[in-house]
């Protein structure tokens, strides 16, 4: 994490971070290329994890992925407090600095401008889980609409998961949109240190989920976000 903290600090070029004052940061989001050598090691350990907890059928689509020189970790938080609006602001704001990035005028290297040059992105969101058993597919690329809209409609009407079906309750609200969007999409168990899978008492376990998303998609998700604000408002 040294590594991946240290890189997002020393990027000053693409990422947008809120405040409440002049030192209380409430959220923030950017991305990172899978080959900025800074962080070359944790890089190493995040690809291995993703190739390691991928399903059979997207790990061939996962592993040409991530030979691309033109793929990102995104990484975005905000505390839990926070207004909903936050969320399509910064993915707003994060899409506005990878386009600024890339014009000949900002006067960037033309290394720099590669390395911020994103096709797809990498995400890896908390969510807690029942059913699915370790490793759960969905997205884009995992089945038909037909299917897709049938689990999610029995995940919204409280639907009791089966062996092999996955009831899931995203931490980050703005990640059940993002998914449907991903090319790839699957959530794994998280394992504690003791080895066993954690779990939260009468909520299921916590997972890892995982998402790749074009970055054209991650622009139309932006207007769904905010509309779903504004319903709920």
């Amino acid at each position: 994490t040294s590594e991946m903290t240290n890189a997002i600090v020393d990027q000053v070029e693409v990422g947008t971070v809120v405040k409440m004052d002049e030192n209380a940061i409430c959220g923030f989001a950017t991305a990172l290329s899978t080959k900025l050598p800074a962080i070359k090691g944790a890089s190493k350990k995040i690809k291995s994890f993703l190739q390691r907890t991928c399903p059979e059928k997207s790990g061939a689509a996962l592993s040409t992925l991530l030979s691309s020189a033109k793929v990102g970790y995104f990484i975005n938080g905000g505390l839990v407090n926070v207004p909903m609006e936050l969320a399509p602001a910064l993915h707003r704001c994060f899409l506005e600095d990878l386009e600024w990035s890339q014009q000949a005028k900002t006067g960037l290297p033309e290394e720099k401008r590669k390395l911020l040059n994103f096709d797809h992105l990498i995400m890896l969101s908390p969510v807690y889980v029942i059913g699915g058993g370790n490793q759960t597919a969905l997205g884009s690329g995992s089945g038909s609409k037909k299917k897709k809209k049938r689990r999610r409609k029995k995940q919204k009407m409280g639907h009791s998961a089966g062996p092999n079906e996955e009831k899931v309750y995203y931490v980050k609200y703005e990640d059940e949109i993002l998914r449907e969007h991903a090319t790839i999409s699957y959530t794994t168990a998280l394992p504690s240190q003791s080895g066993e899978a954690r779990r939260l008492s009468g909520f299921g376990s916590e997972k890892c989920l995982v998402m790749v998303i074009e970055k054209s998609k991650l622009s139309e998700c932006i207007p769904r976000l905010q509309k779903l604000c504004q319903d709920i408002h």
